[in-house]
Protein backbone atom coordinates (compact mmCIF):
# COMPACT_ATOMS: atom_id res chain seq x y z
CA UNK A 1 0.00 0.00 0.00
CA UNK A 2 0.86 3.11 -0.57
CA UNK A 3 0.85 6.45 2.21
CA UNK A 4 -0.96 9.19 0.38
CA UNK A 5 -0.40 11.86 2.88
CA UNK A 6 -0.05 15.87 1.72
CA UNK A 7 1.80 17.97 3.90
CA UNK A 8 1.10 21.06 4.23
CA UNK A 9 3.22 24.14 5.05
CA UNK A 10 2.64 27.46 6.21
CA UNK A 11 4.48 30.35 6.18
CA UNK A 12 3.11 33.59 7.38
CA UNK A 13 5.64 36.76 6.63
CA UNK A 14 4.84 40.15 9.14
CA UNK A 15 6.32 42.39 10.99
CA UNK A 16 7.60 41.54 14.64
CA UNK A 17 5.08 42.27 17.38
CA UNK A 18 6.61 44.66 19.88
CA UNK A 19 5.62 44.74 23.15
CA UNK A 20 4.96 47.89 25.32
CA UNK A 21 8.19 46.98 27.41
CA UNK A 22 10.02 47.04 24.30
CA UNK A 23 9.00 50.17 23.24
CA UNK A 24 9.39 51.64 26.33
CA UNK A 25 13.03 50.13 26.38
CA UNK A 26 13.25 51.79 22.51
CA UNK A 27 12.17 55.03 24.19
CA UNK A 28 14.73 54.66 26.92
CA UNK A 29 17.95 54.18 24.35
CA UNK A 30 16.57 56.89 22.29
CA UNK A 31 16.86 59.03 25.42
CA UNK A 32 20.30 58.40 25.76
CA UNK A 33 18.82 56.84 29.55
CA UNK A 34 17.36 60.22 30.70
CA UNK A 35 14.07 59.09 32.59
CA UNK A 36 12.85 62.75 32.16
CA UNK A 37 12.98 62.52 28.38
CA UNK A 38 12.00 58.91 28.22
CA UNK A 39 8.20 60.25 29.62
CA UNK A 40 8.49 63.17 26.96
CA UNK A 41 8.62 60.66 24.54
CA UNK A 42 6.46 58.21 25.79
CA UNK A 43 3.99 60.52 26.16
CA UNK A 44 4.63 62.21 22.56
CA UNK A 45 3.85 58.88 21.52
CA UNK A 46 1.01 58.15 23.27
CA UNK A 47 -0.70 61.30 22.66
CA UNK A 48 0.89 61.62 18.79
CA UNK A 49 -0.59 58.51 18.19
CA UNK A 50 -3.36 57.71 15.61
CA UNK A 51 -5.62 57.42 18.54
CA UNK A 52 -4.03 60.30 20.27
CA UNK A 53 -4.59 62.36 16.87
CA UNK A 54 -8.20 61.27 15.95
CA UNK A 55 -9.42 62.32 19.52
CA UNK A 56 -7.71 65.61 19.39
CA UNK A 57 -8.91 66.28 15.63
CA UNK A 58 -12.44 65.65 16.92
CA UNK A 59 -12.02 68.01 20.85
CA UNK A 60 -10.73 70.53 18.29
CA UNK A 61 -13.25 70.25 15.80
CA UNK A 62 -15.98 70.15 19.00
CA UNK A 63 -14.41 73.05 20.73
CA UNK A 64 -13.99 75.32 16.71
CA UNK A 65 -18.41 74.02 16.43
CA UNK A 66 -18.94 75.33 20.50
CA UNK A 67 -16.91 78.62 19.66
CA UNK A 68 -19.73 79.12 16.19
CA UNK A 69 -22.65 78.33 17.74
CA UNK A 70 -21.78 80.86 20.79
CA UNK A 71 -20.68 83.62 18.33
CA UNK A 72 -24.48 82.53 16.27
CA UNK A 73 -26.20 82.63 19.57
CA UNK A 74 -24.67 86.25 20.77
CA UNK A 75 -25.02 87.98 17.27
CA UNK A 76 -29.34 86.47 17.30
CA UNK A 77 -29.19 87.82 20.88
CA UNK A 78 -27.54 91.31 20.23
CA UNK A 79 -29.96 91.12 17.03
CA UNK A 80 -33.08 90.78 19.34
CA UNK A 81 -31.98 93.60 21.29
CA UNK A 82 -31.48 95.83 18.72
CA UNK A 83 -35.14 95.15 17.37
CA UNK A 84 -36.53 95.64 21.04
CA UNK A 85 -34.63 98.78 21.01
CA UNK A 86 -35.61 100.04 17.96
CA UNK A 87 -39.36 99.47 18.35
CA UNK A 88 -38.98 100.99 22.06
CA UNK A 89 -37.66 103.99 19.73
CA UNK A 90 -40.24 104.14 17.89
CA UNK A 91 -43.20 104.07 20.06
CA UNK A 92 -41.68 107.05 22.12
CA UNK A 93 -41.16 108.60 18.52
CA UNK A 94 -45.14 107.95 18.16
CA UNK A 95 -45.25 109.39 21.56
CA UNK A 96 -43.79 112.55 20.74
CA UNK A 97 -45.61 112.88 17.78
CA UNK A 98 -48.78 112.35 18.82
CA UNK A 99 -48.15 114.46 22.22
CA UNK A 100 -47.33 117.47 19.75
CA UNK A 101 -49.79 117.27 17.33
CA UNK A 102 -51.98 118.04 20.15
Amino acid sequence: MENTEAKETVASVGAPQQTVAGELGALKDLAGGNSSLTVVLALIAVLGGGAGWKFWTARSKQKHEEAMKKLELEAELAKEKAKAEAAALKTKVKAAKAKKGK
